[in-house]
């Protein structure tokens, strides 16, 4: 336990020293591994960084591992000259979790299999911007270029494309791809979809009742 905490503890300091240092920053979170997209990421990290030294990359989660080593081990070899931009905070809870996304500029989730992308969920409530894939669900929440990012799974030179269109954009064009993020996540909200539910079924017995 005692060594955990020690961890735990040196990865937060790092990772806000590097705050200190650098002006922004693009997260994944979520299990390390193949099925999460993860080796799309070490196929263009080493060029994202290289291209844009005010930037780093961090990363959340449980370690799935990569070809009988750790994935962050795979990703830190890919980085290159600037593994030092590449942090990696662990699994983390709730709460920290939810600090490290809103401290994010970009979240990054490449996933190659997914049912309905939770993450996506909770990173746009809190006014993020989400790459995600057309085979992992998102195409389910997100519109490509107006409320987030949308490329295709397995594909490096999309997601390279999806980060550099990101990075391109004004803080005005920023803001509204946030702003309709939020939006659409608000539309999902559990109390505001039974409230329609019901006047829809209401107006379907009126009607009938009607035809009576």
């Amino acid at each position: 336990i005692y060594i955990f905490f020690y961890y735990f503890n040196f990865q937060y300091f790092f990772y806000y020293r590097a705050r200190d240092i650098y002006t922004s920053d693009i997260l994944f979170f979520g299990t390390l591994g193949r099925l999460k997209g993860c080796d799309v990421i070490a196929e263009v990290i080493e060029e994202i960084l290289g291209n844009n030294k005010n930037l780093y990359f961090v990363f959340a989660g449980k370690d799935a591992g990569f070809k009988g080593k750790t994935m962050m081990a795979h990703i830190w070899k890919k980085a290159g000259n600037h593994r030092g931009r590449v942090i990696y905070l662990g699994l983390l809870n709730k709460s920290h979790l939810n600090e490290i996304i809103k401290n994010a500029e970009l979240i990054v989730l490449p996933s190659k299999v997914d049912n309905f992308p939770n993450t996506a969920v909770e990173s746009m409530s809190l006014g993020k911007i989400v790459v995600g894939t057309y085979e992992g669900g998102f195409d389910q929440l997100i519109k490509d270029g107006e409320n987030g990012f949308l490329i295709h799974a397995h594909s490096a030179s999309a997601l390279k494309e999806a980060v550099n269109r990101f990075l391109q954009f004004s803080q005005h064009e920023k803001q509204i791809v946030v702003e309709n993020a939020k939006s659409t996540v608000e539309r999902l909200d559990v109390e505001r979809v039974s409230v329609k539910l019901i006047k829809y079924y209401q107006s379907v017995v009126v009607k009938n009742n009607g035809e009576r």
